[in-house]
């Protein structure tokens, strides 16, 4: 976690013994990077302001670049996105770079890591009163 993140723990369970759990996370802003151990990683969450993170066998990082722009970085395994006022599901896997909006994912082309300049713009109806 980034040092001037904001996380809220919404949901944490793990039972080792059966090799169960469940978590779910909300990143308001900064940055956050989780790779998954032996809680099914199907079963864990992220949901930001931009979209909602699922992962399946993953390290990847998140980074909330802000209010409508989100960064996404998949180290290892894969990452579905899902953007806030989309139906759409994006999946991205392996080292793969991607930004999304609220209504849409793009791969990066390259590995400079910083969102393309059309999407530091505000959405139609982006609140930003509590960014």
């Amino acid at each position: 976690m980034g040092s001037l993140s904001k996380v809220v723990i919404d949901e944490y369970v793990y039972r080792a013994e059966r090799g169960a759990g469940a978590a779910a996370l909300t990143l308001m802003r900064g940055m956050l990077r989780i790779v998954s151990g032996r809680m099914p990683s199907r079963n864990v969450t992220v949901t930001t302001p931009t979209a909602d993170i699922g992962l399946r066998g993953t390290d990847f990082t998140l980074t909330q670049i802000s209010p409508w722009s989100l960064l996404i970085h998949v180290h290892a395994g894969e990452v579905i996105a899902s953007p806030a006022r989309s139906p759409e599901h994006y999946r991205f896997v392996g080292t793969q770079i991607a930004v999304c909006t609220a209504t849409s994912c793009v791969q990066r082309e390259d590995e400079t890591g910083g969102p393309p300049r059309q999407d530091l713009e505000p959405a139609p109806g982006d609140d930003l009163s509590s960014w």
